[in-house]
């Protein structure tokens, strides 16, 4: 089937396709690197070989620092820093200077537009990081209610698989999948709070690590503006003693609910 996303949101099968008479072969060697042999992991082919491969390593910074929403560095400029060994981890990128870009063949203006780019972006959130390093099983909803959990990148970085599990959603397999992803990039990432500030993330209210969907049509907001009244009130509304029913509308259907349990009296001490 050749399905679609109508508005963004809603599959919509488009037709059905009949199966073709040609064989797939998987091609022998990586065609970035020729010394990684390409596998299939779920609906995508892999280089095996993947800390070494050139193709991978740069779609991996370019992913980086387009995610932390830092404009310029297209696939020939990062490129071009990798094969030159001036960029191999996304901390590199801030210790560019303009002696770095020397005999690059990259023309000054860009060179001054990137720089003054990257100085614009010398604060980001932890949820922000997060769902730039391309984590298997680290996706924009998982790093957002990772960031609440944790709420600073050394408690993150010192947290087991058993921590990961206790956030709603996530499971076994993924917990293990972004403690092994978080392990991969330790290296440069723990310098990465020291040259770029990362401010620890608010929690707490009634609405802490709970997620919220809007579809269809509000008759009165725009959906950015009934998503950002979902940040505003888990901001500013205290969890209460008795249990809380929370339900979004749109046109008289109810299109989301969800039931946020009271506290618990401690009667262990």
């Amino acid at each position: 089937l050749l399905i679609s996303r109508r508005g963004g949101v809603i599959p919509y099968i488009e037709k059905k396709i009949s199966s073709g008479s040609r064989k797939f072969n998987l091609p022998y060697r990586c065609p970035f690197c020729s010394t990684g042999k390409p596998e299939i992991r779920g609906e995508f082919l892999y280089c095996t070989e993947l800390e070494e491969c050139c193709g991978a390593r740069v779609e991996g910074l370019r992913y980086f620092i387009e995610n932390v929403g830092c404009d310029g560095f297209g696939p020939v400029v990062v490129h071009t820093l990798w094969t030159k060994k001036i960029v191999q981890e996304p901390i590199d990128f801030w210790k560019l200077t303009e002696d770095s870009f020397c005999g690059l063949s990259i023309p000054k203006k860009i060179v001054k537009n990137l720089l003054a780019n990257l100085a614009e972006f010398k604060s980001f959130s932890l949820e922000t990081v997060l769902c730039a390093m391309g984590i298997d099983g680290l996706g924009s909803v998982t790093s957002k209610a990772v960031a609440r959990k944790f709420k600073s990148l050394k408690a993150l970085l010192e947290a087991h698989a058993e921590k990961f599990i206790e956030i709603d959603g996530i499971g076994e397999k993924q917990a293990g999948s972004i403690v092994s992803g978080l392990e991969k990039v330790r290296g440069w990432l723990d310098p990465f709070e020291d040259l770029i500030e990362i401010p620890e993330e608010n929690s707490g209210g009634i609405f802490d690590g709970k997620s919220f969907l809007f579809t269809g049509t509000l008759s009165s907001w725009t959906r950015s503006e009934a998503e950002k009244a979902v940040e505003k009130l888990h901001s500013i509304l205290p969890r209460q003693m008795f249990v809380t029913k929370i339900q979004g509308k749109a046109l008289n259907r109810i299109i989301a609910s969800r039931t946020i349990q009271a506290f618990r009296k401690d009667v262990t001490g």
